[in-house]
């Protein structure tokens, strides 16, 4: 099994909002232990990654044509 072949099995743009939290988040944590005074840049670097997720979000609202990521739970139901 090559590389190809597991990232499209993944579905990545399914878990991008995840995984730019995630990515934030570790970053943020690094920055934090690496600096030695509390500083405004790492509240930015957590707006702007939550925005980004957001945006993601709204990408894949827009363009899905797969409607079982936000209506799965909702449709089984009904």
């Amino acid at each position: 099994m090559d590389l190809t072949t597991i990232a499209t099995s993944l579905n990545t743009s399914t878990i991008l909002p995840e995984l730019i939290v995630i990515l934030t988040l570790v970053v943020v944590l690094i920055a934090d232990l690496v600096s030695r005074r509390s500083t405004k840049s790492l509240t930015a670097l957590s707006v702007v990654g939550l925005a980004g997720s957001v945006v993601a979000v709204g990408w894949q609202w827009l363009h899905t044509s797969n409607t079982l990521a936000f209506l799965g739970a909702l449709t089984a139901i009904g």
